[in-house]
């Protein structure tokens, strides 16, 4: 019998309303989920500190830390 693993590091491309709604709800469940605002607009990193998700440099350093990722 297999088990599901749950992912602990969430990786989230897109924080538009929609991807930083879904961040939120991710955070407020318990994981921890980054993305980068590089490349964004400062609306999208305003979402993104409003979700409480954690930022880093650059997407490829977001792919490196992620178990999973969602582009939204």
């Amino acid at each position: 019998m297999s088990s599901v693993v749950r992912p602990k590091v969430v990786g989230v491309l897109g924080l538009g309303a929609m991807g930083a709604g879904v961040a939120g709800d991710l955070v407020a469940s318990g994981f921890d989920v980054i993305s980068t605002a590089a490349g964004r607009s400062g609306r999208g990193r305003e979402r993104a500190v409003m979700a409480k998700v954690r930022l880093l440099d650059s997407l490829p350093a977001v792919l490196a830390e992620a178990d999973t990722f969602l582009s939204i």
